[in-house]
């Protein structure tokens, strides 16, 4: 996927004609649809319960501060010429997603999928090749146990599925059972002893019972507690991008019309200057997200919401170009909040035979909304009478979102994530 984005991106900047540059651009947002919840789904399972949620946000920050700022220095360079030079643009953007694709390579698969599919041995290794990369000495004569789907037995700390068989599982927290350590007894060990990991022909009944066997779609809708996380989370992709993109879209079109004069160049300025508003609004996150994921996530859409209505009053009522740049700042660091945190929530809230899966369909209703709020806007603001229902709308969207933020079934913050 991350290929694909990247020759997506290239060869735009080829394009011999609309309909290529046009299949080439579905192409680059193809792989990005792929490429995001992969990349959060390996991070996360490599960390550690403690601060894995400032990691995660930090790594939301490498990649979106560095994107957005060059992003808006080439919006700003190139902008006001007679004839933009949109090849070059996409040409220069498209080298970071070159980059990584090529260090992408480097990245060992994370050990927890390994488990779930029941390669215990290749588990094993890349433990031992992240150990050795570190340089930290792993425990003498450790093992990694098969995981199984024992989902349905919620009251035990460990059970023997046969003569021998040892399974060490971990509950917190009313999750699901997992295996999270290493070392089994020495008989346990023993291969002739310890089955592979449970497959969907192999199943008992207690298992079948839970609807645990299998890794569809439909799983994400089963079981109250996971019904009740997975639709919270598609409303809240769709509630955040609704608002985000319109927002984002609306800003140059909003400083064109509200300040009379002002040149391309000094519009693509002014916007350059909110993204500023990135390194405050994540550095709070960072912190805010390790005392909890759903007071956290909630805190920022309000901000964000909040935001936008002091953004209109300097649009509509103060027309004043100062007060507009200040607030766009602020609303460029809490709308990136939200999707940090967010990000962070919705990666821990599925298991790891579906975190990618849920992510991924979390966020179709993320692009959905990308794709409807600037036709509103567009909409809204072509008569008089409804331009001001423009921050409204937005910052509504923003605010209902803390309902769903808050009752999220489970705040991860310092939780160990479920594997099955």
């Amino acid at each position: 996927t991350v290929w694909l984005t990247f020759f997506g991106g290239a060869f735009s900047a080829l394009s011999p004609n609309y309909a290529i540059l046009l299949f080439l651009r579905f192409t680059a947002a193809f792989g990005i649809g792929g490429m995001l919840p992969v990349d959060y789904t390996v991070f996360l399972e490599f960390l550690p319960k403690e601060e894995r949620g400032s990691n995660i946000v930090m790594v939301d920050a490498i990649g979106v501060v560095p994107a957005l700022t060059l992003s808006a220095i080439i919006a700003w360079y190139f902008s006001g010429s007679e004839q933009v030079q949109w090849r070059w643009v996409l040409a220069i953007s498209s080298i970071p997603v070159g980059i990584m694709a090529v260090l992408r390579r480097h990245v060992p698969e994370s050990p927890r999928y390994h488990l779930a599919r029941g390669d215990t041995g290749l588990a094993q290794s890349v433990v031992q090749q992240v150990a050795d990369m570190n340089e930290t000495d792993l425990p003498d004569d450790w093992k990694l146990l098969p995981q199984t789907q024992t989902s349905a037995l919620t009251d035990v700390e460990s059970t023997k599925r046969k003569k021998g068989e040892y399974v060490q599982m971990n509950q917190q927290d009313g999750h699901q059972p997992y295996q999270d350590d290493l070392e089994a007894p020495e008989e346990a060990v023993d291969n002739e002893v310890i089955p592979d990991v449970i497959g969907q022909d192999e199943c008992e009944e207690e298992v079948e019972a839970a609807g645990d066997c299998g890794h569809s779609f439909a799983q994400l809708l089963q079981g109250e507690k996971m019904r009740a996380t997975t639709w919270r989370l598609w409303l809240l992709y769709f509630l955040v991008q609704f608002s985000s993109s319109g927002m984002v879209f609306a800003l140059p079109k909003l400083f064109d019309e509200s300040f009379p004069g002002k040149t391309e160049r000094d519009i693509a300025l002014d916007l350059l200057i909110g993204v500023v508003g990135l390194i405050p609004g994540l550095a709070i996150a960072y912190v805010a997200v390790e005392k909890s994921r759903k007071k956290s996530l909630a805190a920022f859409f309000f901000a964000a919401g909040l935001t936008v209505l002091f953004l209109g009053g300097a649009f509509v009522k103060m027309n004043s170009q100062m007060w507009a740049i200040v607030f766009s700042i602020v609303l460029r660091g809490a709308m990136e909040g939200c999707f940090a945190i967010l990000n962070t929530t919705a990666v821990e809230s599925y298991p790891t035979v579906l975190r990618a899966s849920g992510l991924g369909t979390a966020q179709i209703f993320d692009h959905l909304a990308g794709s409807i709020s600037p036709v509103i806007f567009g909409i809204l603001n072509g008569h008089q009478a409804t331009k001001t229902w423009v921050f409204f709308f937005y910052a509504g969207a923003y605010i209902l979102g803390m309902l769903p933020a808050l009752t999220l079934p489970s705040d991860y913050a310092g939780q160990a994530v479920a594997d099955f």
